[in-house]
């Protein structure tokens, strides 16, 4: 066989190794996306479960594994438990903890009390 035949032979399989390549690429996005809101869900239900963590606008954005946490808190010590309930979730890769300590800070819901 020549080196032209064995090229012409070779291009439509080197072609579907691409296509089925890309279709595996959008499945493992598709996948790691699915993980990621399972993770964001379960997350914000394990910070929202501790009523000594007032977190206002609590945001919580994960990609790949790792968790932003945003909002505000009125301690550090809030701040590191947020932190330390999103590292315990399974899956989770790592933390950003983004909230900002405001000393004082009261949410709405515990003015009213």
């Amino acid at each position: 066989m020549t080196f032209r035949r064995l090229a012409l032979s070779i291009t439509p399989i080197l072609g579907l190794v691409f296509v089925l390549s890309a279709l595996a690429d959008d499945v493992d996005q598709a996948l790691q996306r699915e993980v990621d809101q399972a993770l964001q869900r379960e997350i914000v239900r394990e910070i929202s479960m501790d009523p000594k963590l007032d977190v206002v606008e609590l945001g919580v954005r994960v990609d790949a594994g790792i968790a932003r946490l945003s909002g505000q808190v009125a301690t550090s010590a809030e701040k590191h438990l947020a932190s330390r309930y999103a590292n315990d979730v399974p899956g989770t890769q790592g933390v950003v903890n983004l909230i900002e300590v405001v000393p004082g800070l009261r949410h709405l819901d515990s003015q009213d009390e």
